[in-house]
Order: C-alpha cells, then sequence, then structure tokens
C-alpha cells in the first residue's frame, strides 16, 4: 500500500473506529498507525448511537485484522 495510490484495488476498503470517548477514539487512531506504520487518513470523525467513529480508507488484505483487534468489543 505504501506509495501505491491504487485506490482502486478491490480490497482498499472504508473501515472505522469505534471509541466511548473522544480521547479513547485518539488513542485507537494513534495505535493503528503504529501499527500500520501511518498508512491510515482519518475523515468523517463522527458521535453516532453513544459511540465515536472515525472513518479511513484502507488495504483490508494487509491491516484489516489489526482493525477489528483494536475495535474489540467497544
Amino acid at each position: 500500500m505504501q506509495g501505491s495510490g491504487d485506490i482502486s484495488k478491490p480490497s482498499r476498503v472504508r473501515m472505522f473506529l469505534r471509541a466511548a470517548t473522544p480521547e479513547e477514539l485518539v488513542g485507537l487512531q494513534l495505535q493503528l498507525n503504529l501499527l500500520i506504520e501511518g498508512q491510515a487518513s482519518f475523515t468523517d470523525i463522527t458521535f453516532a448511537q453513544g459511540k465515536w467513529y472515525a472513518w479511513f480508507l484502507i488495504d483490508f488484505d494487509e491491516y484489516g485484522e489489526a482493525v477489528i483487534a483494536l475495535n474489540g468489543s467497544t
């Protein structure tokens, strides 16, 4: 994914991080960018149904499991 710029790659999808507080969301964003070497650019920070969400485009084949693990059971 690094430097590819290929947004048409089938495994590139919009995913989200979910947290109970804005501070927790920032922590998850930092953790994810450490895991994936800064490849996520977060957009559309949203509060909905009692949770905070940050959306981003990512290569699911490479990093999907990391995102799922960070979201946990929140």
